[in-house]
């Protein structure tokens, strides 16, 4: 099982909260090395609630949008710090380390936003009359879903290169998910313009929500219950 690999600039603010990148198989981690990354394996117990401070990152990608949660697309951390750390590539470190915090925090979101902005500013690479540019894209958070109401508890944060576009249908989708999150859904928030549903089955089917921004709280229908999810 391995990590996604990460840009430099990503492991160096990771690095600098004191969250170290996990090493490669069969390397020898240094005795005075800082916690690495969690295996996406140990989190698969589904409905039973998180340990303390699980929060993960699901890097979307233009030529998949469409996935399964997997060990091949997930890290996982121990502070919701580091977790945005890893989802805006490094651009914000500072991030609260408990989600309830850091739902709190207007300008965290503002951030954000800011930085998605910067993605959506980029020629769009997925749509037929455009063709992506050549310079690196900024990074992306499609949404954050929680673990419990009032965007508290452990996390999973979806990012990808681009935003959602208008009109023109889902932009991202995960049919299965995995781990923790699986079935453990009670709140959540989308950023850069994005919407969000959720699906009681896997592949879109059974109950659903219907399009939302951000709730505090899913609803009793589906509270703790989905298991697939779209964004357009």
């Amino acid at each position: 099982m391995r990590f996604l690999t990460m840009s430099i600039g990503t492991v160096a603010a990771l690095a600098a909260l004191g969250v170290a990148v996990a090493p490669a198989v069969g390397a020898s981690p240094s005795p005075s090395a800082s916690p690495s990354p969690v295996s996406l394996s140990s989190l698969n117990t589904v409905g039973q609630a998180s340990p303390a401070g699980r929060h993960c990152v699901v890097h979307l990608t233009a030529s998949k949008p469409s996935i399964v949660l997997s060990s091949e697309n997930t890290t996982c951390y121990t502070t919701f710090t580091a977790a945005i750390a890893d989802a805006t590539g490094g651009a914000i470190t500072n991030a609260p380390a408990d989600t309830a915090t850091a739902m709190a925090d207007s300008d965290l979101k503002r951030r954000i936003n800011a930085l998605n902005q910067g993605a959506l500013d980029q020629t769009d690479g997925r749509t037929a009359s455009v063709r992506p540019t050549k310079t690196p894209q900024p990074p992306n958070v499609v949404g954050i879903e929680y673990e419990h109401g009032n965007w508290g508890g452990g996390s999973y944060t979806f990012q990808s290169p681009y935003g959602c576009r208008k009109d023109v249908g889902v932009d991202y989708e995960v049919s299965s998910l995995s781990g923790w999150l699986n079935n453990a859904i009670s709140s959540y928030e989308t950023y850069g313009g994005c919407w969000v549903m959720h699906y009681e089955n896997e592949n879109f089917k059974g109950n659903s929500t219907s399009w939302e921004h951000d709730s505090s709280w899913i609803g009793a229908d589906m509270n703790d219950k989905t298991s697939s999810i779209r964004w357009s």
